[in-house]
């Protein structure tokens, strides 16, 4: 019994596992890649000295130019669509449905989750206002 507790979010807190391995062995690792990140960055800076730029917005440009290596964003869209169809599509056997109506199995897994989550902050807008109730009850601020 006692108090109240102050907010819900360490309800949800409760089940959260730190990761192993984030001990000081690991923050060497990172220190020594930030580095030569460093002297990479001093290199490109003492190239760049000895050439001359003309234009202010080249600068810029050079600066925000941000190389890319692999697939690019649409392939992977177009990846990720094409096992989507593979997945839910590829074997289907619709020669039953002729009205080619909805799916109700399909129609649930998709909106499932968002209804979950919509559902899920309803709940715990109402269990703050009853947390306060709760508080303001026992004389506490």
């Amino acid at each position: 019994m006692g108090k109240p507790p102050p907010d819900i979010k360490e309800f949800y807190n409760r089940f959260a596992v730190t990761t192993p391995g984030t001990g000081e062995g690991d923050d060497d690792d990172e220190g020594g890649g930030a580095k030569k990140e460093a002297k990479g960055k001093k290199d490109k800076g003492k190239k760049e000295k000895g050439k001359k730029k003309k234009g202010g917005k080249k600068d810029k440009e050079d600066k925000d130019e941000v190389i890319k290596i692999g697939p690019t964003e649409v392939i992977t869209k177009f990846e990720e669509q094409q096992e989507e169809y593979i997945d839910n599509w590829q074997n289907r056997d619709e020669t039953d449905n002729y009205k080619q109506e909805y799916d109700v199995k399909m129609a649930k897994t998709e909106v499932m989750p968002i209804l979950e989550d919509q559902y899920k902050k309803d709940i715990d807008e109402m269990i703050d206002v009853e947390l306060e109730n709760m508080k303001l009850l026992a004389g506490g601020k």
